[in-house]
């Protein structure tokens, strides 16, 4: 299909300007990983390292665009020849590498937010994610020089329309089936965290209920009777079940008030530890997988517009310009989204890091208020030492900036400092509820 001359303009300069673009931010997320030894060693940003280093190639000479193309071609501004379109065909093809580092990262994220793999853990299969990609990329480059595949392909350098059996191949065949790869992960992570929510939820409702009101003798049998009968897993089941439980420990406390109090502290502090805990895994894992998706996203739009263009081409063979002028500007752009997803987390942790220190004195000066005699003599029968009910909480922030700092991801510190400060005010709100009570102990 022929194209006016506005047209080869548009598809001639726009990768020249995504190319470069797409180098620098490639560049700068590689110097980013170089000057940190922490994240030198870690397999996260070893990954990333390899997907910018194959971004840095293929942006660099998909940039050039149709001037290593043969001068013979009559395209616009080709002024190659055979060699220069060959070494240009070799790295774009060189290109398929960073498909198969994504699908790499994919598996990192299931392996880190589905089973839970640690550092050490992941470097024992490191190396096959490293080595996939750059063997094959390499071995088909290869094999593209040898049979003299490499041509005209109306954008740059690469393989020949007529070659289309090496087409599909080395480079579509392969890249759709790590976007398919892709999806799979994603999808399994996606599940993971709706469980790890679900799972959360349900932990609160828990908490949430009432487990020392003082029900009938009736409702005690009826109580222990459904304990002991089975009862289908259904939501209502599972709800009638939880009031059963509660209802029944309700009518045991009561038949043992004295040795009760120690066992139901200790449960208490309990709860509050794991409740913490689970949150703060909820939420970091959602964050992380957050990155996760972002990512294969980056990795659908880099790569969409170039299919679905090849896939009518070779259905009807027509090339449609809208699809290939947005192939040119995707194609050499993916350094661009790659950098903006890695770049998030940083933000927010800078952001957390600038108010870290204000949000810990203005804590630190409202915990003070609350550990005064006066409030801890009211709040005895609720809360028997205020400390013992924020303690997890600030564990938990504790926890959260170390692993954020560790595996330098996502972190939802914001967050898990508002309920800690919802838990402070409610504290408060008890005891200025009892004024007088508060002036006798003063």
């Amino acid at each position: 299909m022929a194209f006016s001359i506005h047209q080869q303009r548009a598809l001639a300069v726009i990768p020249k300007v995504t190319g470069n673009v797409s180098a620098f931010f490639s560049g700068l997320i590689i110097y980013t990983i170089v000057r940190n030894q922490n994240r030198r060693s870690r397999t996260y940003h070893r990954l990333l390292f390899g997907i910018s280093c194959c971004d840095v190639s293929a942006s660099l000479w998909l940039a050039l665009s149709t001037w290593p193309v043969p001068k013979s071609s009559g395209l616009l501004w080709a002024i190659g020849n055979d060699t220069s379109c060959n070494v240009q065909g070799f790295f774009t093809q060189f290109g398929i590498a960073s498909s198969f580092y994504n699908a790499s990262l994919s598996v990192y994220y299931v392996l880190v937010i589905r089973y839970g793999w640690k550092e050490h853990q992941l470097r024992k299969v490191e190396p096959l994610l490293h080595t996939f990609p750059l063997l094959w990329a390499t071995v088909t480059a290869i094999a593209g020089l040898i049979k003299g595949v490499f041509g005209n392909a109306s954008l740059w350098c690469w393989v020949a329309a007529e070659n289309k059996v090496f087409r599909w191949a080395a480079f579509y065949g392969p890249l759709w089936l790590m976007i398919g790869i892709v999806t799979v992960n994603t999808t399994l992570i996606y599940v993971h965290v709706r469980k790890i929510e679900r799972a959360a939820t349900l932990h609160r409702l828990f908490r949430d209920a009432p487990s020392t009101s003082p029900v009938p003798a009736s409702t005690s049998a009826a109580a222990s009777s459904q304990e002991l009968s089975p009862q289908p897993s259904t939501p209502k089941s599972i709800s009638s079940n939880f009031s059963s439980r509660l209802s029944f420990e309700a009518v045991r406390s009561s038949l043992n008030p004295t040795d009760n109090s120690a066992v139901t502290e200790a449960r208490r502090e309990d709860i509050n530890v794991r409740r913490s805990r689970l949150r703060t895994r909820s939420r970091y894992t959602r964050e992380v997988a957050i990155q996760s998706f972002l990512y294969a996203g980056a990795f659908y739009l880099n790569w969409f517009a170039l299919t679905i263009t090849r896939l009518l081409q070779q259905v009807n063979g027509k090339v449609y310009f809208p699809l290939l002028l947005l192939a040119a500007l995707t194609v050499p752009l993916q350094g661009l989204p790659n950098f903006l997803v890695y770049l998030l987390p940083r933000l927010k942790k800078l952001r957390t890091s600038q108010g870290r220190e204000r949000i810990t004195q203005k804590i630190a000066s409202r915990m003070s208020r609350l550990t005064s005699p006066s409030v801890v003599l009211y709040c005895a029968p609720a809360y028997t030492t205020p400390q013992s009910e924020l303690l997890p909480e600030i564990e938990a922030i504790d926890a959260l900036v170390e692993e954020s700092d560790n595996q330098d991801g996502c972190e939802d510190l914001p967050t898990l400092i508002k309920d800690l400060e919802m838990d402070i005010n409610e504290l408060e709100a008890k005891s200025s509820s009892s004024p007088n009570r508060i002036e006798q102990t003063a």
